[in-house]
């Protein structure tokens, strides 16, 4: 069985290789260290989620680090793909929060 530990950092989260996709592409879309939250997207991702009329959201806590939570959200691209597009870690699960992460997205 393979055994997964999961750290809560202490300092910025972010290494050199978060900040950008395999192919270049800036994918940090914000970040807020004081409140611990982050947002992942690359202009891409922004162009097919402007592109779809279906988006569907969902947080977890299984795969952040502890005290954190990881909210997705995922296009439908068509009758039967769906791709997560937008990755936001956060230690807040308030509607503050979730307005913040749709504000970036209008």
């Amino acid at each position: 069985m393979v055994q997964r530990k999961r750290d809560c950092p202490e300092r910025n989260v972010l290494i050199d290789e978060l900040r950008a996709t395999p192919r270049g592409e800036a994918f940090v879309l914000d970040e807020d260290d004081q409140n611990r939250f982050y947002m992942f997207v690359s202009q891409n991702n922004l162009d097919i989620l402007n592109s779809c009329a279906n988006w569907f959201c969902d947080g977890t806590f299984d795969v952040a680090p502890l005290g954190y939570q990881l909210y997705t959200i995922h296009a439908l691209v068509n009758q039967n793909r769906t791709l997560p597009l937008v990755y936001s870690a956060t230690e807040n699960k308030s509607e503050a929060v979730y307005d913040r992460i749709f504000r970036w997205l209008e």
